[in-house]
């Protein structure tokens, strides 16, 4: 499943305007960390700022706008403004339903989990009480 943005932030350095952007796969990171790192960070390595900088720190004040939302992203997005967290809890979510929708096709030939609410409802509560006995 792949889900992207194009975020950016527009500020000024030394009287120079920056406009520094870069698309982010996001799965990338929920896949790796388990959660997507500061935008403002991950903006600043990609185009080449110091995270020790005066630079840095004036990019930080300003708001990051994101656009050219893909996937799930697009459900996590209001005025160009991506909301991590919502972002994570719906990948959390897809993820369950991904294991979830596997082992029901491996082990019951059910293809579509969704047609089962009841099944779907109580694996996804053992699937959190496992998850949370960890």
């Amino acid at each position: 499943m792949k889900s992207k943005i194009v975020a950016s932030v527009e500020f000024y350095y030394k009287g120079e305007k920056f406009i520094p952007s870069a698309t982010i796969e996001l799965f990338k990171y929920m896949d790796s960390k388990g959660q997507i790192p500061s935008l403002h960070m991950l903006l600043a390595q990609e185009n080449g700022i110091d995270l020790y900088s005066y630079e840095y720190e004036i990019m930080l004040l300003e708001n990051i706008r994101c656009t050219q939302a893909e996937g799930l992203a697009t459900l996590c997005i209001t005025n160009g403004e991506f909301d991590v967290e919502i972002f994570q809890g719906k990948w959390q979510e897809a993820k369950c339903h991904d294991i979830l929708q596997s082992i029901v096709r491996r082990t019951m030939n059910i293809d579509n989990l969704d047609e089962h609410p009841e099944l779907k409802c109580a694996l996804i509560e053992a699937y959190q009480v496992g998850k949370n006995e960890r």
